[in-house]
């Protein structure tokens, strides 16, 4: 399933500013409704069951979207940083891994070095077609420090 962020955002903009809330409406029906007191919906009569679960579902979710559109956002741009780039991306004066896509041997395929003044330094040989960040190196084990 394919998630229409951008329809999602908009919606967020044109709905009710919160933040959203559930209330009992005269004991007849519940309500979700924003700070100041509006009812933007009213989901049943009398108030049970999944009804209930419906409007704090509601209430949550226009609280919640816009924190959980932020957080997709940031890591799909971590993630797209992570895919291997054309070389002639690769920042200055960092390690990087590096990757020769012609390479006609396995050893000569992946390598991690660095640019300096526009040349790369610290590779055996061949000269890489596209790179990407270093991972982060893994977790020391529990109760252990780094």
């Amino acid at each position: 399933m394919t998630v229409d962020k951008a329809a999602l955002r908009e919606l967020l903009e044109k709905a009710t500013p919160g933040p959203w809330s559930t209330y009992v409406r005269r004991g007849a029906a519940i309500s979700v409704g924003a700070s100041h007191n509006l009812t933007v919906a009213t989901i049943a009569v009398p108030p049970v069951g999944y009804h209930v679960a419906n409007a704090h579902l509601i209430a949550a979710a226009r609280e919640s979207l816009p924190a959980l559109l932020a957080e997709n956002e940031a890591l799909r741009a971590e993630l797209q940083a992570r895919q291997w780039q054309p070389i002639e991306t690769a920042p200055e004066g960092v390690m990087i891994l590096c990757a020769d896509m012609k390479a006609h041997e396995a050893k000569d395929w992946a390598f991690v070095a660095w640019l300096a003044g526009g040349k790369l330094c610290g590779h055996r040989c061949g000269m890489p077609t596209h790179w990407m960040p270093l991972p982060r190196p893994p977790a020391p084990p529990q109760g252990e420090t780094a």
